[in-house]
This record gives structure tokens, C-alpha cells and sequence, in this order.
């Protein structure tokens, strides 16, 4: 361990780190040359997540850039592949980007990243929940009960991003829709036997959506992805990583992006049913419909696939 340095601002890559078995994740950086506080020696590999915006996993790469030391980073979604790498207007690249698959591949290049720097390896934290898929028996009494959720309502979860302060109605990089246009079209089609539950996401406080809070409508901070997926009657979220987690447990799971410019991946993948307006949502919640894909061995061998990589790269 001490001849690799892994960093990781966002939580999504510490996952993604500590599903490969790394346990020493850094999240700060100092400004010495060894590039952490007591290093006895530089290490061989630098590994980093990614961030959009300033953070100690761009400090990461500027250093090992500096001092001559391989750096990889990895992208644990399909989203923003460029604007993960920009700094100002140049782009601050590692020497190798893994990525999920050769979907994110091509999108990667799209978005304007070198192909010759990109590699598909796979994703050790939607392999572990395909491990766990295999085990998995949904107990919604059992995890209503340890939340403290209704027995008796008709329970939907919304999956929540930080969509309106990342990507703002007025910037280039707007979605066509944001967290709060979307939760507020679900708590207008509810019905006087259903409850909606937000599920925060990390980075979104407590008090964020207190003002559509109502007997009927709560948020939720911390739960697993196998207890949202028990607890719940119907899932709905936009485009995020914890839905396409979900996805392994469940085939039922609801994208609603109105006004969407990009696909989601969950529905190029088939693991997600595709919404596009609340009456759709209105007849998926109604009428419940399955997916039918092979999206949940779709990720097996990732966690191999990539020590190996990483492996060749110290030796």
C-alpha cells in the first residue's frame, strides 16, 4: 500500500476505492513533496478520483504530474467526462482515465478526452451490488420499521440530486430539468394513500426541501441502496449512481428527467424504465413494469480487472 497514493474527494470514488479492498483513501492533501503528511518515500502510482470543480483530486494530479510520478483516475459514472478535467479552459489529465464501459468510452471521447488515455475496466461498486442481488430478499416490513416509515401508505421514493446549484437554468451546462421541478410534479400526482420520501443525496442539507414538507412528504439522509429498494413501492430518480444500484435489486426503477438534452445511461443499459412526463410517471406507479435486461451480470469480473491493471502499473 505504501507504494500507492489514493485520493478522493467525492464519496461516490470512495466507494468505488474501498469496494477494490483500499482502505488508506486520503482526502486532503499537504503541500509537501511527498504529497502526504510523514510519507517515508513517494509512491510508485498515484490513484484519484474525480471532481467537478476544484479538489484534492485535481491537487493529486497536478503533483504527480510535477514530480514525474504515473497517475490514474477514475470516472465511477457516465457524466461530465471533460468538465471532471477542467481547469479553466486547459484540461488537467492524468495518464490514464478508467472508465465503466465501452459506452462511457465513446462518450468520453465525444466530450472531447484523448481515446489513447481512456480504458473500460468495469465498476467494482455495481459489481458488489450484483454480488449481492444473488442473496438479496426484499423485507419492506422489516426496513420500514428500522426507519421509522408508514406500514400502511403506499411508499415513494425519490432519489434526489444537486441539480439547481451544480448545473443552474442559466449556465450552458443546464439539464433541461432540476431536483426541485421534479419533486414538486411527483408530490402534485399523489395520492391520499401515498407518501413520498426524499432520499438526500450527501452533499444536500437537512432543511433543503422543508418547504414542501407535509404529513404525506419527508426526507431521508441515511439508508442503504437494499433497504430504499425493500422499503419502497416505487422508486423514481433522475440520473443518479444510486439508482442504477437499486437497478440490480430491482426491476422497476423509474428515470424522470422532463425535458431531458442527454440520455440516461440506466436506460441505454435497460435498467431503468424511461419517464418523460409526470402522466407516464402517473400510469408506471399505477401499473407497475419490469425491465428485462442483462444489466445485472453486466459488471461482473471489474474488481480483477482493475487490481490487475493497477497491479501491472506498480510492478
Amino acid at each position: 500500500m505504501d507504494k500507492l497514493l489514493i485520493v478522493a474527494s467525492e464519496e461516490g470514488s470512495r466507494r468505488y476505492f474501498t469496494s477494490l479492498g483500499f482502505k488508506k483513501i486520503h482526502k486532503a492533501l499537504a503541500e509537501d513533496r511527498n504529497l502526504i503528511p510523514g510519507a517515508a518515500r513517494l509512491p510508485t502510482l498515484c490513484l484519484t478520483g474525480t471532481c467537478l470543480g476544484s479538489g484534492p483530486d485535481k491537487i493529486a494530479i497536478m503533483k504527480a504530474r510535477n514530480l514525474g510520478i504515473p497517475c490514474v483516475s477514475v470516472v465511477d459514472h457516465w457524466s461530465w467526462y471533460r468538465k471532471r478535467f477542467e481547469t479553466g479552459v486547459d484540461l488537467l489529465l492524468p495518464d490514464v482515465v478508467i472508465l465503466n464501459d465501452d459506452i462511457a468510452v465513446n462518450e468520453a471521447v465525444a466530450d472531447g478526452l484523448p481515446v489513447e488515455r481512456l480504458v473500460a475496466l468495469g465498476n467494482p461498486v455495481l459489481e458488489e451490488m450484483s454480488n449481492r442481488a444473488l442473496k438479496w430478499q426484499r423485507d419492506p416490513i422489516s426496513a420500514r420499521n428500522k426507519l421509522g416509515l408508514s406500514l400502511n401508505n403506499k411508499l415513494i421514493i425519490f432519489v434526489s440530486e444537486s441539480l439547481a446549484k451544480d448545473f443552474p437554468s442559466h449556465s450552458t451546462d443546464y439539464m433541461g430539468y432540476d431536483e426541485f421541478s421534479v419533486c414538486q410534479e411527483i408530490v402534485r400526482i399523489l395520492k391520499r394513500n401515498e407518501e413520498l420520501i426524499i432520499k438526500l443525496h450527501p452533499s444536500e442539507k437537512d432543511e433543503k426541501y422543508d418547504y414542501l414538507k407535509r404529513d404525506r412528504v419527508s426526507t431521508l439522509r441515511h439508508a442503504t441502496a437494499e433497504e430504499l429498494a425493500s422499503l419502497a413501492d416505487v422508486v423514481i430518480g433522475m440520473g443518479s449512481m444510486l439508482l442504477l444500484e437499486m437497478a440490480m435489486l430491482r426491476e422497476d426503477i423509474i428515470s424522470f428527467r422532463p425535458g431531458s438534452k442527454n440520455p440516461f445511461v440506466g436506460e441505454t443499459m435497460g435498467a431503468t424504465l424511461k419517464a418523460n412526463s409526470i402522466a407516464e410517471v402517473r400510469s408506471m406507479i399505477d401499473i407497475r413494469r419490469h425491465v428485462d435486461s442483462m444489466y445485472k451480470k453486466k459488471f461482473i469480473g471489474s474488481r480483477n480487472r482493475i487490481k490487475s491493471f493497477l497491479s501491472n502499473l506498480l510492478k
